[in-house]
């Protein structure tokens, strides 16, 4: 499955059904908890994105930056938020970054093999909810 697809799929499975501590958890485990494939996919989409020219290499290393905080700010302690607040709020927050090309060309034109650019290391989808949530 191309990543971009997957990780609609999962932020549609995992969509918070609230904001009470309990919707966010169930929202963070879902989007974090083994096996999910979300951030992984994420990554691989933006990968991409970068190779067919819609991103430079600098603002894929940004990205790259900003989803691990993301990540991290939901995959860790107790969640707050979901994971679109989160990753808005880390977007503001995270520098541009200095290094890589700027320019953006298709690298891979008329090439759609997802190969080209992601191997899934296991199965795509959604975590695993336990508990209350």
């Amino acid at each position: 499955l191309p990543p971009c697809i997957s990780v609609r799929n999962i932020q549609q499975a995992c969509e918070s059904n609230g904001t009470l501590p309990i919707h966010y958890l169930a929202h963070a485990q879902c989007m974090c908890s083994p096996p999910s494939s979300f951030f992984a996919d994420w990554q691989g989409c933006r990968n991409c994105i970068e190779a067919h020219g819609g991103l430079s290499q600098r603002d894929l290393a940004r990205y790259s930056v900003v989803i691990s905080s993301a990540s991290n700010a939901l995959c860790t302690g107790t969640p707050t938020a979901a994971f679109d607040k989160v990753f808005e709020s880390v977007d503001a927050k995270v520098p541009a970054a200095t290094s890589g090309a700027t320019i953006m060309s298709d690298r891979l034109p008329g090439r759609t093999d997802v190969a080209f650019y992601y191997t899934a290391s296991g199965s795509q989808g959604v975590g695993a909810i336990t508990g209350q949530s």
